[in-house]
């Protein structure tokens, strides 16, 4: 159970937070001195004060990055768990180095992962904040998705959700939205765009007659792939690749432009029309992206309008 709490005051009312109780505090303020000794003491009761000193003062009274520190000293071997309790290991030594900041720490834990778990929460960071698990299973073999999400979730980077927007579909969700973003940062670039092009494909064919409620999110992981300096390095030496994401990610972006103008929301029709735009690379295409650009911006009361209708004609008569 995840509580996001911007009190800094639940210690005091909830005193039930307490380990037994299998709670994870996350505060958007950092607690007093006071409240972070008691958040601790319930977090590694049996912990001794020496290490707890250090992991209190590099924490700095977040919650969120002494939990962090804790799950990175377990990584490290420097505490164990027991049972439902966490304890320090026979040796190890209060000098022991902390990373000093919340994403060092989560780099430290993610790149301390074995080979297989990095890759899954890397592909899952793709996502975004919550992603499904058949999406990570690009060789059919659930048992090893199922196997490298359960050894996550046991050292508390990921979480599975008890409903899901897709039924039928595992929904997780990172324990924390930095643990993703430092997740992502971490896929190398060339990696990246193919990533995104096959969560886009997973999502198009499972949505299927859902599509167009899904299709904002698919135009995203589109247009993220199809960007010629991700594509460029995800597919170097395959112009038909390149093409294909490129062409799929005008479709996607256009078809979400459609869909959010006639849901009232043609600033976003705009937004979406004009990355459309950015990617196209024929005159035609660039017609099509103009007339949907100028037909959100109309719908938008922008004054750019008459602009793009003026543009878009002038490139059909040329």
């Amino acid at each position: 159970l995840l509580i996001v709490t911007a009190r800094p005051e639940f210690a005091e009312s909830r005193p039930a937070w307490a380990s037994r109780t299998g709670m994870s505090q996350i505060g958007l303020e950092r607690l007093t001195e006071s409240d972070s000794h008691a958040f601790l003491e319930a977090l590694v009761p049996l912990v001794g004060g020496g290490l707890k000193e250090r992991i209190a003062a590099s924490a700095e009274g977040n919650p969120f990055f002494a939990e962090e520190i804790v799950g990175h000293l377990i990584d490290r071997g420097i505490l164990r768990r027991l049972g439902d309790r966490i304890q320090e290991s026979a040796t190890h030594g209060v000098d022991v180095a902390i990373p000093d900041t919340v994403r060092a720490v989560l780099a430290a834990r993610i790149d301390a992962l074995a080979a297989e778990e990095k890759q899954i929460l890397q592909d899952a960071s793709v996502g975004g904040r919550t992603f499904w698990a058949t999406a990570l299973d690009a060789t059919g073999d659930g048992r090893r998705v199922r196997s490298a999400l359960q050894a996550l979730e046991d050292k508390g980077l990921v979480s599975t959700l008890p409903t899901s927007s897709l039924p039928g579909q595992v929904e997780l969700s990172f324990k924390h939205v930095l643990t993703r973003d430092v997740a992502y940062e971490s896929i190398p670039k060339s990696r990246r765009a193919r990533s995104h092009a096959a969560v886009a494909a997973w999502i198009e064919n499972l949505a299927l007659q859902r599509r167009e409620e899904f299709i904002e999110l698919i135009a995203h992981h589109y247009d993220v792939a199809a960007l010629p300096e991700n594509a460029d390095l995800a597919w170097p030496d395959d112009p038909a690749a390149r093409e294909a994401v490129r062409t799929n990610g005008i479709a996607s972006l256009l078809a979400a432009s459609e869909a959010v103008r006639k849901r009232a929301d043609p600033v976003q029709a705009v937004n979406f029309a004009t990355r459309a735009l950015a990617l196209a690379s024929t005159d035609e295409e660039r017609l099509t992206c103009l007339e949907a650009k100028a037909r959100a911006e109309e719908a938008a009361l922008q004054g750019d309008a008459w602009t793009t209708f003026l543009e878009a004609f002038e490139l059909a008569g040329s």
